[in-house]
């Protein structure tokens, strides 16, 4: 059992200066590659730090015939990827005790805004529908049938392409032209 062990811990260490090897052969690139990501020197050091304990948790998957370097590199990618999924899913707090400060240099205190619409939305929401229902009513019948379906019934391409007897090109197109002229007659 002892033998077992031993054996087990010698190749634990092995293991070890191998990584490190192959990590100060590629330390510098993937420092410069965590940089271009995160544009940020700090971050860029807790990325590859990161990505290098990550890395060595999962060396026993690293297959020696492959280059490190690009081994390494997409670990970098997936964590880096990673963080900004969580950071984009925290919601945003903002503090009312937080001091915002204006062109005079005095500080003011945070005024969350009013949630209930404003008194002149309800007519601008009903004059925006009226130019969108121009728009398109001067649409052919067959395109203005494919903007319903795809963007009020949310039906997918092929749904779609299925439902007018099209290819999924076509319905492509026709949504691409119908959308592109109903744009035109919005602006005008």
């Amino acid at each position: 059992m002892v033998a077992v062990a031993s054996h087990a811990s010698q190749n634990e260490a092995r293991n070890q200066i191998r990584f490190e090897k192959l990590v100060d052969g590629v330390r510098k690139k993937a420092l410069s590659f965590a940089l271009s990501l995160t544009r940020n020197r700090a971050d860029a050091e807790d990325l590859l730090q990161f990505s290098l304990v990550k890395a060595w948790t999962h060396f026993e998957s690293y297959q020696e015939d492959r280059p490190f370097q690009n081994w390494l590199l997409k670990i970098i990618v997936r964590s880096h990827l990673d963080a900004v999924r969580t950071l984009s899913r925290r919601p945003k707090v903002h503090s009312l005790d937080a001091l915002v400060t204006l062109e005079d240099g005095l500080g003011h205190s945070y005024e969350p805004e009013d949630p209930s619409p404003l008194p002149d939305e309800p007519y601008n929401q009903t004059v925006i529908q009226e130019k969108v229902e121009r728009a398109l009513a001067e649409l052919p019948e067959s395109h203005r049938r494919i903007i319903h379906m795809c963007d009020v019934e949310d039906l997918s391409y092929a749904e779609i392409a299925e439902a007018e007897g099209l290819t999924v090109a076509t319905v492509r197109s026709r949504l691409h032209r119908a959308r592109k002229v109903a744009r035109k007659a919005l602006r005008s």
